[in-house]
């Protein structure tokens, strides 16, 4: 979390002609998939790689992650999502490893 955060806030961007094509495909907050982990007392069951960012509903793609985390992840993915999908300022799979490498 703090690597990904550390270079949200240091501006570096990763921007491609790939990135605004593939945004398209993926970048929708409605988009919805199984949660194969059980419920467990004072986790949530998260998706390492956001389904909107084209993570998958895959076991490999679940984490469960601790109630006090949550909601600083969500923030951080809503900024993400924004700018692959909106102002096409962060390549797709840039944002995809780095959910994936510090999560």
């Amino acid at each position: 979390m703090i690597r990904l955060a550390l270079v949200l806030l240091a501006g570096i961007v990763f921007a491609s002609p790939i990135a605004a094509f593939s945004a398209v495909a993926v970048c929708d907050p409605t988009r919805r998939g199984p949660a194969p982990l059980p419920f467990r007392t004072g986790f949530e069951r998260d998706h390492v790689v956001p389904l909107y960012l084209g993570g998958s509903g895959a076991l490999a793609n679940m984490q469960y992650q601790p109630w006090d985390e949550v909601r600083a992840k969500d923030r951080l993915e809503a900024v993400v999502c924004h700018m692959v999908c909106d102002e096409h300022s962060m390549d797709l799979l840039a944002a995809q490893t780095a959910f994936r490498s510090d999560w």
